[in-house]
């Protein structure tokens, strides 16, 4: 039994250790709806709180829009998930990875000068300058260039070197109301991590370590 539970400790230590620092996942499926709310920010984009319905009412994460020119809004009834993607309208218009890597940074509460103080004038200026950073990066209309703290988080996010989008991904939606129904909405950023082979190797090598000793067991019986 000790060797049964030294396994399982260190099947899970190493586990652990493997899923670094992303230790939790926007809960979100395709079929969802869910509904956002206005917060920080001026520049018609995020800072965006999401709601997963039927509970309308509890935010569970934070987010920002990857399009210009599409729109979303308030209204409690919410949006349709078409689809958890790498693709700005669900094809052809790939993540780019840059972006990813600012999203990540500011979900961890770790993106260089972003003032993270709620309701506040300089956490509003930190989401518009991430916003803008965003547009420029998915080469969104009038973003060909930004300055400031946007252009400092773009130079930040190339100089990161990410090479794909980690565990960032586009949340494709649709709308239901306002005579716009089945139309595309308004795309947004969540994390939505997924099983890395090493860490299913892992889950395996431990599953195949009880059934070792269980074998054993009943052979010493």
């Amino acid at each position: 039994m000790k060797k049964l539970t030294a396994i399982l400790i260190a099947c899970a230590a190493a586990f652990s250790v493997i899923a670094g620092g992303q230790a939790f996942a926007d809960n979100i499926q395709v079929g969802d709806y869910v509904r956002f709310f206005d917060r920080e920010g001026t520049t018609d984009g995020g800072e965006f709180g999401l709601a997963l319905l039927p509970n309308s009412s509890v935010e569970i994460l934070r987010t920002f829009c990857l399009q210009r020119d599409e729109y979303l809004d308030f209204n409690a009834q919410g949006f349709l998930v078409t689809g958890i993607s790498t693709m700005v309208m669900g094809q052809g218009d790939p993540l780019d990875p840059r972006t990813a890597y600012l999203y990540t940074q500011f979900r961890n509460g770790t993106l260089s000068n972003y003032d993270y103080t709620p309701n506040s004038p300089g956490r509003a200026a930190s989401a518009d300058a991430l916003q803008q950073a965003i547009w420029h990066l998915e080469g969104e209309p009038g973003y060909a260039t930004v300055t400031g703290q946007a252009f400092l988080w773009v130079q930040e996010a190339t100089a990161a070197g990410w090479t794909d989008v980690g565990n960032v991904r586009v949340l494709n939606l649709q709308w239901t109301r306002n005579g716009r129904d089945g139309q595309g909405a308004q795309d947004v950023l969540i994390l939505n991590p997924v099983p890395e082979p090493m860490s299913m190797a892992l889950a395996g090598l431990g599953l195949g370590a009880v059934a070792g000793l269980r074998r054993r067991g009943l052979q010493a019986a």
